[in-house]
């Protein structure tokens, strides 16, 4: 009697361990299964964290409200670290594709991180990669990009000293270039293009950063001559342009209205009598004039023989 009563208390307590240690894996999953997730499968966590969002939010403490602050961190903060994972992961392919002299492949990667998760930093290398590509222009945009993203004073001591470097290349870069100035203040809407990009539209006033050599501007409006001039600038020169629009002159058209023509009407020939009998006249009057010679002066002797029958 007294064995079998130990044995059913035996086994009630091994299924009150069994319950009670399946109730801790639970728990121990619910705690810490989205962490271990984020950490090993970043892009799967990012694809089906839509989905789970409203089971995990009615499995909240929160009573079941989806849209409670808790709740909402939580997704705020697993969206936040999924995408900064994959642009991480995106960012590493870029630096490999980079040291390997890939300079446009690893501009694209770098572009698809920032545009993920815009990091200050992702702006320096790609500028690196518009120095080696020729590009002086998109290099110091992103340089200084950076610097008007991050602190004048870095806390930690490597953003410091990227800090300084970034500083470097900026004056190295500007001594590479030239700056134009554009003027123009009218026609309203006129569309003004440097290299064929456009610049803006009238009126604008306006310095920008050039490469050195041939640059054109042009300007175009709706009844007004096209403007277009060819300059050359070289490195550090500052150069300015004003831009005068000249309107198009419409020029008046004689329209000849169709009707009877002038060789038909009764005035045109009655002219053309007059005119012809006045020129008979003149004629006739000068050819019945008497032509009397009187010859005056030395006799001329004609005949020098004298010989005479």
């Amino acid at each position: 009697m007294f064995n079998s009563g130990t044995k059913v208390s035996s086994s009630l307590f091994v299924v009150f361990m069994r319950q009670l240690l399946g109730c801790g894996l639970g728990i121990a999953l619910v705690v810490l299964g989205p962490t271990f997730l984020e950490l090993a499968f970043p892009a799967l966590v990012e694809a089906v964290a839509p989905a789970v969002a409203p089971a995990v939010a009615i499995a909240s403490p929160t009573g079941g409200s989806a849209s409670g602050p808790r709740a909402a961190g939580r997704r705020a903060a697993l969206g936040t670290s999924g995408t900064k994972a994959r642009a991480k992961v995106l960012f590493k392919e870029g630096i490999a594709k980079f040291d390997e002299g890939y300079y446009q492949q690893a501009l694209a990667l770098f572009v698809r991180a920032l545009k993920i998760y815009p990091s200050p930093k992702i702006h320096t290398r790609i500028a690196l990669c518009y120095k080696w590509l020729g590009n002086n222009l998109k290099a110091l945009e992103h340089y200084e990009r950076y610097l008007k993203s991050v602190p004048t004073r870095p806390v930690k001591a490597r953003d410091r000293v990227l800090y300084r470097k970034v500083h470097a290349e900026v004056r190295n870069l500007r001594m590479l270039l030239a700056q134009l100035r554009v003027d123009i203040s009218g026609p309203h809407g006129a569309e003004v293009m440097l290299n064929g990009k456009v610049l803006g539209t009238a009126p604008f006033s306006r310095t920008v950063r050039v490469a050195p050599g041939r640059i054109n501007i042009t300007a175009i409006a709706k009844g007004y001559h096209a403007f277009k001039r060819d300059i050359s600038i070289a490195r550090t020169q500052f150069r300015s342009i004003q831009i005068t629009m000249i309107r198009i002159r419409v020029k008046t058209k004689v329209v000849v209205r169709s009707g009877t023509p002038v060789w038909k009407r009764w005035w045109f020939w009655t002219a053309i009598g007059v005119v012809v009998a006045g020129t008979t006249g003149m004629v006739v009057g000068f050819t019945t004039q008497p032509n009397e010679r009187q010859l005056k002066g030395i006799p001329v002797v004609h005949d020098a023989l004298n010989v005479r029958w």
